[in-house]
């Protein structure tokens, strides 16, 4: 059941009940769109496997809403399975790499420096909240040549690909390794005096 909404941020596509805790409004001149009322609770009437979650770039701007972003989804996911049951695993989508656009009218671009620090908090987001998946997309942004866009990059149909790996092994895999289609995850790193030792997990012979 698709409930998208180009630029939403998170407070949009979330019931009252949730906003209310971190003391969110929808703001005036976006009320009209009204996401939640009109895409997610329509579909909360349906019983549903899982879902799929590709959002971030519209929360990644604002430093509050970029730092409250992990707690805000876990309410957000806790209101969901009380709706749809436990078993309700969550996949979602780690931010690619996008430009900023430069309006001093030179009409350039420049590098976003705040998604990757929204990035590290999606990066998180598996150890606070159970059940979910993350399918990182660092590697599917903006290449030498594309037309530059703020968040919108194009090669989205591998990020299908793998959302779709992770979902049929979780679901329909009575025994399946899941760790054999996530990414590379770090598990830790330390430090001495010659430099810093990684440690990555789920590697699955790749590195």
């Amino acid at each position: 059941i698709q409930t998208a909404f180009g630029s939403a941020r998170l407070q949009e596509l979330s019931p009252a009940c949730v906003n209310d805790i971190y003391g969110y409004t929808v703001d005036a001149d976006r009320i009209k769109y009204n996401a939640y009322n009109t895409l997610v609770a329509p579909a909360e009437k349906y019983s549903a496997r899982g879902m799929l979650w590709y959002q971030g770039e519209s929360d990644s701007t604002l430093d509050e809403r970029t730092k409250t972003y992990a707690a805000r989804f876990s309410s957000f996911m806790e209101y969901m399975r009380d709706i749809q049951g436990d078993d309700f695993p969550v996949f979602f989508v780690q931010l690619s790499s996008h430009t900023d656009y430069v309006d001093d009218g030179s009409q350039g671009w420049t590098f976003n420096w705040k998604v990757p620090r929204f990035r590290n908090i999606q990066n998180g987001i598996e150890d606070v909240i159970n059940d979910t998946y993350m399918v990182p997309s660092l590697d599917l942004g903006l290449k030498e040549g594309d037309v530059n866009d703020t968040a919108h990059p194009i090669y989205k149909k591998e990020i299908g690909y793998r959302l779709a790996d992770v979902a049929i092994e979780r679901l329909y895999k009575e025994n399946g390794d899941i760790d054999s289609v996530l990414a590379a995850k770090v598990k830790s790193i330390t430090y001495d005096a010659t430099g810093a030792t990684v440690v990555f997990e789920r590697v699955n012979g790749a590195l």
